[in-house]
């Protein structure tokens, strides 16, 4: 029997990956090992009690008890020696879902915080796109009234001065376009980002505990399985020759 380590547990509980939306690799890497660095003692407890269950699932399961029904199917220390083992599972499972739940717990705080600041990001995003739509209009304006100027017939020295100063204004609005642009784009970036950690730690904490469970109930359904074999084996079986044993009634033995 195989219990999930806690890596990959980490990342089962973490980080999927697929599509334009997915983390990056080393955010992946990185928040799957900042989650296993959280609550080192309770940690420590819950692999603690997993070494334990998986001994006792070794020396029980595997070694003695097939050693007991070799010499009586239905020795006495079976159902006891099982039920040890299932005491050791069922405390690994508790630790192990307090642990989970409190980096779950952990993560819903990363995702409120996270959301505020998108939402921060996202009213820095539209104020930049509202900047960049007025230098465009301020560019376009400039240059509409740069062609008005140079249809105006004989170039005087305020007509090319005026015409200089347009041109100037022309290159300064675009240079600040240009400036603001990469700071709209770097916004969305950034935004985007957060987003994407938001997506993919709340799928984390609704996909995490659900796979927990499944996995915990897996391992409670093969001990009753365990059990209920362990029980069939130790019905008692008459030898071929005997048919049923009839018990007298009490008026027959009077």
């Amino acid at each position: 029997m195989k219990c999930i380590a806690i890596a990959a547990l980490g990342l089962t509980l973490g980080w999927a990956q697929g599509g334009n939306t997915s983390a990056s690799p080393a955010t992946q890497q990185e928040t799957a090992a900042s989650d296993v660095e959280r609550f080192p003692q309770l940690r420590q407890a819950m692999e603690a009690a997993e070494a334990e269950f998986l001994k006792l699932n070794h020396e029980v399961i595997e070694v003695e008890i097939p050693t007991l029904l070799k010499r009586d199917r239905c020795h006495p220390r079976i159902k006891p020696e099982v039920d040890r083992v299932v005491a050791a599972m069922t405390s690994f499972h508790k630790l192990e879902t307090a642990y989970w739940t409190k980096v779950a717990e952990a993560n819903m705080e990363q995702i409120q915080s996270l959301e505020s600041i998108a939402a921060e990001e996202e009213a820095v995003a539209a104020t930049i796109q509202d900047k960049v739509k007025i230098e465009q209009e301020e560019r376009t304006d400039a240059e509409t009234r740069l062609k008005e100027v140079k249809k105006g017939g004989e170039e005087t020295a305020a007509v090319a001065a005026e015409g200089e100063a347009l041109l100037a204004k022309i290159q300064a609005t675009q240079d600040r376009l240009k400036g603001t642009l990469d700071e709209a784009a770097k916004a969305q970036q950034s935004l985007t980002n957060d987003q994407n950690t938001i997506f993919f730690r709340k799928k984390m904490v609704d996909a995490g505990l659900r796979s927990l469970e499944a996995k915990h109930a897996e391992f409670n359904q093969l001990f009753v399985t365990k059990r209920a074999t362990y029980a069939s084996q130790c019905r008692p079986i008459l030898p071929p020759d005997e048919g049923p044993r009839i018990v007298p009634s009490v008026k027959q033995q009077q």
